[in-house]
């Protein structure tokens, strides 16, 4: 699968690249592609070039001395890879999880990590020049890149680097892999 759920009719367009590159020839802003989530009532996003797949939940197995937003781990095609309770992270109520919640799987540098997330929206392509920076009084502003303009919506653009503090996320996958 690529870098959307094909059950879910989300994809990117294959050639987001080809067509960023014509845009800027003829003139045109460039354009990002963002996989729209929605968590609690907000909505938020990422570069879909950062996403490996969306799945959806699966059998889980608690992490060892890991932070409270991210206590498990899933073995996804033989990695292992740490979960962020995204509601968590951001600072609403845990919802325990079924088996139709989805996961998006993400890559950030050489690791993966799965945010566990309330909903999988949409694939949209929003043009550089609507990208804000986040306002400081902005709700979880240091976990966000930017805010996404949309026609009249908002959309949160999650900065995965900072919502997954890697270090602590691969010392938890080590030890678990360490396990007998």
């Amino acid at each position: 699968m690529g870098p959307a759920d094909s059950r879910s009719g989300l994809s990117a367009a294959p050639s987001d690249n080809v067509s960023a590159q014509a845009a800027r020839a003829a003139g045109a802003p460039a354009s990002v592609s963002l996989l729209v989530l929605r968590v609690g009532r907000t909505s938020y996003a990422m570069p879909v070039h950062d996403v490996i797949e969306v799945v959806q939940m699966v059998a889980t197995t608690p992490a060892p001395d890991a932070p409270a937003w991210s206590s498990e781990l899933i073995n996804f095609r033989g990695r292992v890879v740490p979960l962020i309770d995204t509601r968590v992270r951001l600072g609403l109520d845990h919802v325990e999880p079924d088996l139709s919640t989805p996961i998006v799987v993400m890559q950030i540098g050489e690791n993966a990590a799965g945010l566990i997330v309330d909903e999988v929206v949409d694939v949209v392509s929003v043009p550089q020049d609507q990208l804000l920076s986040p306002a400081p009084a902005t709700p979880s502003a240091s976990l966000l890149t930017s805010v996404a303009r949309l026609d009249e919506r908002l959309i949160l653009v999650l900065d995965q680097n900072r919502i997954c503090d890697v270090s602590e996320l691969s010392s938890a996958a080590a030890a678990w892999q360490m396990q007998p």
